[in-house]
């Protein structure tokens, strides 16, 4: 858990506040597990930090608690739209993590907030995943 050390968690939070992503945090602001990819590109960074199991996940969120429980609750305001925005590219990245962390909630033990938090954000995105995926594979228009 030593990757995860001395990193600047308040700039994510200013961030996300701000509803303007700039930096290049996704890796260890928002983990993935390992094995979870699917068609999610990997670099070797991604593989660093990303989490091996959910005691990792676990240990993660009580050495993080306060950012990751104050950035998932500014999250849960985003619409589906906003979060799409907002991470851009990593967006995949993004439904990874918190696919894995609302499977494992039990394991890493967070809070009900956060879980129902995490609830919400998923239940937003994953619909427009689906949708976008059925929408270009019929190659349909949307307005």
């Amino acid at each position: 858990m030593k990757r995860f050390l001395n990193k600047d968690y308040q700039f994510i939070l200013e961030e996300i506040r701000n509803k303007e992503k700039t930096g290049h945090w996704m890796w260890w602001g928002f983990p993935i597990f390992k094995y979870s990819w699917g068609e999610i590109k990997v670099s070797t960074t991604t593989l660093y930090y990303s989490l091996v199991n959910a005691h990792e996940a676990r240990e993660y969120v009580e050495k993080n608690h306060l950012y990751y429980y104050e950035a998932i609750d500014y999250l849960s305001l985003y619409t589906s739209i906003e979060l799409r925005k907002f991470f851009g590219p990593d967006i995949d990245k993004f439904i990874s993590h918190v696919h894995s962390f609302v499977i494992y909630q039990k394991d890493i033990n967070m809070d009900k907030k956060t879980f129902r938090n995490l609830l919400i954000i998923f239940c937003r995105l994953v619909p427009c995943t689906l949708i976008e995926s059925i929408r270009h594979e019929k190659n349909l228009a949307i307005y």
